[in-house]
């Protein structure tokens, strides 16, 4: 597919089967799964993230087209703005090493959208996951992240958030 036929599926589907269909080319077509990252980054607005998402789950049993650009994506989602691309990039982003070279400007990212409340669950839950997985690797970071865990609990985190809060409380001491 080029990026034209991208765009005209883009308009015309639908039903959940049309993406299953994508899902499924873009995991064995390399040259597809490309093309819809440059459609994305030349047009990240409207119905682009449906894109995002199709190369999501492409790459959800095997990782090997992330590599290539990961330093692209960590860039993408330093300058995203929409919370689907947030959280469907972390989810990519997480399927491969933290990248030390982008893992602090991130890190600044994550400790905003997690502390901001008009930022979605969803997306303060994948910053949170983000911070985690870079204590692991920066164990000195430990503190401030029990910190923000501690601040936010205080605040009455949604059930979903305040159970992984938990959990990373509980793996970090």
């Amino acid at each position: 597919m080029n990026a034209k036929e991208i765009e005209i599926f883009l308009n015309e589907a639908y039903r959940k089967a049309d993406y299953e269909l994508m899902f499924q080319k873009a995991a064995h077509d390399e040259e597809l799964f490309f093309t819809l990252w440059q459609v994305i980054k030349e047009k990240p607005g409207g119905k682009n993230w449906r894109l995002f998402w199709i190369m999501e789950h492409a790459t959800e049993k095997n990782n090997s087209y992330l590599t290539s650009i990961l330093d692209e994506l960590y860039e993408f989602i330093l300058q995203a703005e929409s919370d689907s691309y947030l959280r469907i990039g972390f989810k990519m982003i997480m399927r491969c090493s933290i990248s030390e070279e982008y893992a602090g400007a991130l890190l600044d990212k994550c400790i905003q959208w997690i502390n901001n409340p008009k930022i979605k669950v969803g997306t303060r839950a994948m910053a949170l996951e983000f911070f985690f997985r870079t204590c692991q690797l920066y164990p000195e970071l430990t503190p401030e992240l029990l910190a923000i865990i501690d601040q936010h609990m205080e605040r009455a985190p949604s059930a979903g958030l305040k159970s992984r809060m938990l959990q990373i409380r509980k793996q970090l001491t």
